[in-house]
C-alpha cells in the first residue's frame, strides 16, 4: 500500500512538472499567425528573415536562424485583413508591403511593426486620376535601381495600370491596355520589360520603357 501510494505522489509531482512545463511554454511563447499561411518572402538583403501572410490578417517576420522556436519571431503586423500579397521594399529592405483580400494597401517597417502608410481607398482615389479607374489591386513591385515602389491595379475589362508608391500618395504612371480580356493576377517585372498573367489565360509581355 505504502508503495501504491508513493507512486501515486510520483505521478502526481510528475504530473505538476508537465503541466508546469506547459504554463512556461505558453508564457514564453509570442503570439502569431493562428491561420492558413498563405504567403512568404525572404529579405532580399538578408536571407535569414522570412515573412509570412496568412488568412488570420497577420504579417509575421521570422528569423531562420533563432535556436529556439520561441526565438524565431521578430516581429507582427497587422493589416487587418487577409493577407493576399506581400514583400519588401526600400534601399535596406527594412519596408514591407501588403496587398489584402479587400484591395488595401499598407506601408510597414517589418522590425518595429510600425504602420508607415494604410491606403484602404486606392480604388476610390483612382476614380479622379484621368485613366480607367482600379477596379482591384494585384501586387507590388520594389525597383532597387530606381529606389522606388509600384504597384499594379486594374480593371475587369483586362487593363491594368502601373502606380508609383510613396509614404504619401499612389500617382498613375501609364496604363496597359490591349492585351488582356478579363483581370490580371499576377506579373514581374525585369527593366523596361513587364509579364502579366491573367483569368484568360493569357501571358502578355510589355515594354515599359518611358
Amino acid at each position: 500500500a505504502a508503495a501504491a501510494a508513493g507512486s501515486n505522489n510520483n505521478d502526481d509531482e510528475d504530473e505538476g512538472d508537465d503541466n508546469n512545463n506547459g504554463n512556461n511554454n505558453d508564457n514564453n511563447t509570442r503570439p502569431c499567425s493562428t491561420d492558413i499561411v498563405t504567403q512568404v518572402a525572404f529579405n532580399p538583403q538578408n536571407e535569414t528573415e522570412l515573412l509570412t501572410g496568412a488568412e488570420d490578417g497577420l504579417m509575421c517576420l521570422y528569423s531562420t536562424t533563432a535556436a529556439a522556436a520561441d526565438e524565431s519571431l521578430l516581429s507582427i503586423m497587422n493589416p487587418n485583413c487577409a493577407v493576399r500579397r506581400i514583400g519588401f521594399f526600400g534601399g535596406n529592405c527594412e519596408g514591407a508591403y501588403c496587398v489584402t483580400g479587400v484591395e488595401t494597401l499598407s506601408l510597414w517597417h517589418h522590425q518595429t511593426a510600425q504602420c508607415i502608410r494604410d491606403w484602404t481607398d486606392v480604388r476610390e482615389a483612382s476614380v479622379g486620376w484621368g485613366c480607367a479607374p482600379l477596379e482591384y489591386l494585384v501586387d507590388c513591385h520594389y525597383e532597387s535601381a530606381a529606389d522606388r515602389l509600384l504597384l499594379l491595379g486594374g480593371s475587369w475589362d483586362g487593363s491594368a495600370t502601373i502606380c508609383a508608391v510613396t509614404d504619401r500618395e499612389v500617382m498613375p504612371l501609364r496604363t496597359l491596355a490591349g492585351g488582356h480580356r478579363a483581370g490580371v493576377r499576377t506579373f514581374d517585372l525585369n527593366g523596361n520589360v513587364m509579364v502579366t498573367g491573367g483569368e484568360d489565360s493569357r501571358v502578355c509581355v510589355w515594354d515599359v520603357s518611358e
